[in-house]
């Protein structure tokens, strides 16, 4: 694959990771969060899927027009998804003292701290925070991915390297997408300084 030398960020994840995605009430606005509604976590050890979860979250916020057509949760269902409270300390035991791995760091790290805080919950402890789509930057660019000023989106990578889920944009859909992205890009850089 060319340019595979610039995806060395994929190669210096530590083994044992959880990847995140987030389906929200709709995008930021300004500095104001929206709710989650589905959280997907999955675990990762050397490559290997040891486990998914997805969590369901009650909003108490409106949707837009555009987040119910990409997730197709209805409104009404999630006002009666589980507290987020109830599954926090599920939550932070699947993220403290690990990696967390999210495509879009920059937007569902951030909506998953900004629903702690506002619920009053304790704060995520995770050894760090890694943004799989801002690490995909260069080497997408190299390669005429369209980008944003965040990065190429997960749609276009999984279509460039050929990756498809049979559940996309559901929060654990994607999360399993980005587990496989990752991992591709790892596996190509890996190639890349082998030869």
């Amino acid at each position: 694959m060319p340019y595979s030398e610039l995806l060395a960020p994929f190669h210096f994840l530590p083994e044992t990771y959880v990847v995140i995605d987030t389906e929200t009430t709709g995008l930021f606005e300004g500095d104001v969060a929206p709710d989650p509604v589905t959280l997907g976590v999955v675990r990762i050890d050397k490559g290997k899927v040891l486990s998914r979860h997805e969590f369901k979250i009650r909003s108490t916020r409106s949707y837009t027009h555009n987040a119910q057509s990409v997730h197709s949760i209805a409104s009404r269902t999630a006002h009666e998804f589980p507290k987020l409270s109830e599954s926090w300390p599920a939550i932070c035991e699947l993220t403290d003292s690990t990696y967390v791995v999210a495509y879009n760091a920059l937007f569902d790290w951030r909506v998953l701290v900004a629903a702690g805080e506002a619920s009053d919950l304790p704060p995520l402890k995770p050894h760090g925070v890694f943004c799989a789509q801002r690490a995909a930057q260069p080497w997408a660019m190299a390669n005429g991915l369209e980008c944003t000023e965040r990065g190429p989106t997960l749609d276009a990578v999984s279509k460039f390297l050929g990756l498809s889920s049979d559940a996309r944009h559901s929060a654990i859909g994607d999360a399993f997408l980005a587990h496989q992205v990752i991992a591709t890009l790892r596996a190509r850089f890996k190639g890349a300084i082998d030869i």
